[in-house]
């Protein structure tokens, strides 16, 4: 079987090669389908909630301020369960993993590198993806569940260092 070899990166055109070059750019890439209702959620409550992820992507994954290696506040205020936005809070800065075997530290819910590691190359960071709902149940109640399955290309180098370029999806 005949692979390709990987695309050279160029920082004039750090997509020019890749499937990412046919991506949106940015934020026109998180893009959710027409809200219809689901089960006993109204076509108005799913839009509502498409809405509320779509922002929780454009915050956690495109965030400049987020991306290198800041304070996630922005994203945190968007989550609208008190309990929830305390876990993220709380469990920020924690490694390793839980007794369940899951990361310890809640920063994977964003896109960040830590602080002075990496740059954009450019301002344009890809996107592709989609969003779907379905029902489900939480607690023995009724939910909305929505599924966001996205692909994010950042072209990034290490500062000061020019042509040690790369794309990280």
């Amino acid at each position: 079987q005949r692979t390709n070899p990987p695309t050279s990166f160029n920082p004039a055109a750090p997509f020019a090669g890749t499937p990412a070059l046919a991506y949106a750019d940015g934020a026109a890439g998180i893009v959710a389908p027409a809200a219809r209702a689901y089960g006993q959620f109204s076509a108005a409550r799913v839009a509502s909630a498409y809405r509320t992820v779509r922002q929780l992507l454009i915050t956690g994954h495109l965030n400049p301020v987020i991306l290198s290696g800041g304070n996630p506040a922005p994203f945190a205020a968007l989550l609208t369960a008190t309990r929830q936005r305390t876990w993220f809070q709380r469990n920020l800065d924690k490694t390793g993993l839980t007794k369940q075997g899951y990361q310890a530290s809640s920063r994977d819910w964003v896109t960040s590198f830590a602080p002075g590691t990496t740059q954009l190359v450019g301002s344009v960071i890809k996107v592709h993806g989609s969003m779907t709902a379905r029902t489900a149940r939480f607690a023995r109640r009724p939910a909305l569940l929505i599924h966001a399955d996205y692909l994010f290309v950042y072209p990034v180098e290490a500062p000061n260092q020019p042509g040690s370029g790369i794309r990280i999806v």
